[in-house]
């Protein structure tokens, strides 16, 4: 028998193998579903950076992260108010008094700490028991001068150090060896208020 050669023939041959064409709605609702799961991915992964970021460019924000990241307690957090200095030059007395220390070497880790300025504030009401050390970071002999000091008081400004000056300074007073007393918080105000 011969193959038919009719145009019908011709022209319905293989249409069993086609399918309808259902792919198109189909491969548009992927594609909303691909877009909507990159955007969510997108975003998860810029937080996740940030975070990253934040946890490995820690400043000090705030006392409690004095108090977290250095098991150091903050003795005052100097905000500008009238009697800041006072309270404070009264507790870094008494602590002197009952440790049994006869002076305090007031540091900050890097020169934006305002440690020179606590210094001279706590030094007009306490006297000779006042050493201005410095900047830990900034100055060479600032560790010496902590050496020969009873006690640090460590001045730390909102968001001045960076985490590697606060390892690289912890490390300078494990060398100094000298005991801490406590610390001394400047806020955000305070701290910009000084620069200026």
């Amino acid at each position: 028998a011969a193959p038919s050669t009719s145009s019908k023939g011709a022209a319905d041959f293989g249409a069993d193998d086609l399918a309808p064409d259902e792919s198109a709605p189909v491969t548009a609702s992927l594609s909303k579903k691909n877009i909507m799961l990159g955007f969510a991915g997108g975003l998860f992964l810029s937080v996740l950076v940030f975070a990253a970021y934040d946890i490995l460019s820690r400043r000090f924000r705030s006392p409690h992260d004095v108090e977290k990241i250095l098991d150091v307690p903050v003795l005052v957090t100097l905000a500008g108010r009238q009697g800041d200095n006072a309270f404070l030059a009264e507790d870094v007395r008494v602590l002197l008094e009952k440790n049994d220390l006869k002076n305090v070497a007031v540091a900050g880790f890097v020169a934006g700490d305002g440690a020179a300025s606590v210094a001279h504030d706590l030094g007009q009401k306490l006297g000779d028991a006042v050493i201005e050390a410095g900047s830990l970071r900034d100055d060479p002999s600032c560790v010496q001068r902590l050496a020969r000091a009873d006690s640090v008081l460590l001045v730390l400004s909102y968001s001045a150090a960076k985490r590697a000056d606060i390892a690289w300074a912890v490390e300078q007073m494990k060398v100094a060896g000298t005991p801490i007393l406590g610390a001394v918080f400047r806020p955000k105000a305070v701290s910009a208020a000084k620069r200026a």
